[in-house]
């Protein structure tokens, strides 16, 4: 079993993180960004190629890949620069063990890895690294992917859209119909494949059933 199995990692799937890297000049840079394994052995990355954290893969070539439970972490790293006080405090970083990246202290896993190829796209690029080092803590932990979220969303959207149509509440079911719409598109483009998109498909075949019944066009 590989690293990433050990995670939760899935093939294909992305699953959320947080990206830290060391800027040119020395400081430290943190970014909310979509990971996903394609062969179960390395990670890749895809940051836009206007961000901090593609210049700091292309000049230092390694990073540590943080996954974290905690919304706060996500907020105060995805917008550090839009507030007054944008410095982390001291003790939100450590040196990584293996590469010259900082590391999120508090995380429940990380990934420590360097960058074996690297291609630039006109507004995204495709990095792709190897794991030098991971770790994992001792919580039941598992990386986080969008694709779950969206599915528990839509089961739930499901239980009330039959309820609103056994009740003649067309426009309110139209509306939690468009919703799981929403979230059919999403794990498409995070999970597809997966148990995810097939639970969300035999939510959708019902409802189209329910649709029939209640003669909802």
């Amino acid at each position: 079993m590989t690293a990433l199995e050990k995670l939760g990692f899935v093939r294909g799937v992305i699953f959320e993180s947080i990206i830290s890297t060391f800027s040119p000049n020395g400081k430290p840079n943190a970014a909310p960004m979509g990971v996903v394994s394609e062969d179960m052995k390395r990670v890749v990355i895809r940051p836009f190629t206007t961000s901090q954290t593609f210049t700091n893969l292309k000049v230092g070539g390694c990073a540590v890949v943080n996954f974290v439970a905690d919304a706060s972490t996500f907020y105060k790293t995805a917008f550090k620069n839009e507030t007054v006080d944008n410095d982390y405090d001291d003790d939100f970083f450590e040196k990584a063990e293996t590469i010259d990246a900082p590391r999120l202290k508090e995380v429940d896993a990380f990934l420590e890895v360097s960058v074996v190829k690297l291609q630039e796209g006109e507004n995204r690029a495709q990095v792709i690294c190897r794991i030098d080092r991971w770790e994992k803590g001792t919580s039941r932990y598992r990386p986080y992917c969008r694709g779950e979220f969206a599915t528990i969303e839509a089961v739930i959207h499901a239980t009330r859209i039959r309820e609103f149509l056994t009740q003649g509440m067309e426009s309110e079911a139209k509306r939690l119909i468009k919703l799981i719409e929403c979230y059919q598109r999403l794990i498409a483009r995070v999970a597809p494949d997966s148990e995810y998109s097939g639970i969300i498909e035999e939510i959708n075949a019902r409802i189209d059933i329910w649709k029939e019944e209640s003669s909802l066009k």
